[in-house]
């Protein structure tokens, strides 16, 4: 069984960021080299119709070192988003078409999910999807004694495509939680999130598969 209490990690994350981000003071160090000069910009959720994306995931609950898995297929339809799934042996069917934007469909299905706290992060658009990415490039934001800092620490590439990863690293109310994605700029979604919770459980998730 995945792990209940998903969707409200998601939503104290959310409004944590939110906060650090809205109210900030912002440093832009851009530290390091560039990678051949090479600079890209990734706008997140910025969905086609028709497309398709496939996930391996996986849960690590480290106080009783259970392992929860799966696989889930995310359909852009026009404008319908449906979430299909097994994880652990239980069925996921999700299909939203509340609206005929693409990313307000995706964000009410994936809400639903597992895929939630690692596919829908909020600070992504207010973080880093306006940031020119290059190797080495780095950033942080910082309100109230708490903090959020993000560095791109290389390339790697999933289901055939090459990324930048981000090491994102937050620290609220003396907890840190420590994430990496690896975005593609041509792709809405990212290749690969990685997350540490502060107490050491672990969610991830990895692109199999993409259709156009």
């Amino acid at each position: 069984m995945y792990h209940p209490n998903l969707k409200y990690y998601a939503m104290l994350i959310a409004m944590a960021i939110f906060t650090l981000v809205m109210f900030s003071s912002c440093e832009d160090e851009e530290n390091g080299n560039s990678d051949n000069g090479e600079t890209e910009v990734w706008e997140p959720y910025d969905f086609t119709a028709n497309t398709s994306f496939e996930y391996d995931y996986e849960y690590t609950d480290v106080s009783s070192e259970e392992v929860t898995t799966g696989t889930m297929l995310i359909e852009i339809g026009d404008p319908e988003v449906t979430i299909s799934g097994t994880i652990d042996g239980q069925d996921i069917n999700i299909t939203e078409n509340i609206s005929s934007d693409l990313e307000d469909n995706f964000i009410s299905a994936v809400s639903k999910t597992p895929l939630a706290p690692v596919l829908y992060q909020p600070y992504w658009t207010g973080g880093f999807s306006q940031q020119e990415l290059r190797v080495g490039a780095s950033w942080s934001y910082s309100y109230g004694g708490n903090s959020i800092s993000f560095e791109v620490t290389g390339k790697d590439t999933y289901a055939g495509y090459e990324g930048f990863t981000i090491e994102t690293i937050i620290q609220d109310d003396g907890e840190t939680i420590t994430m990496n994605t690896c975005v593609n700029p041509d792709l809405p979604v990212a290749l690969m999130v990685s997350v540490e919770e502060a107490g050491g459980d672990t969610y991830w998730v990895e692109m199999t598969n993409y259709e156009d």
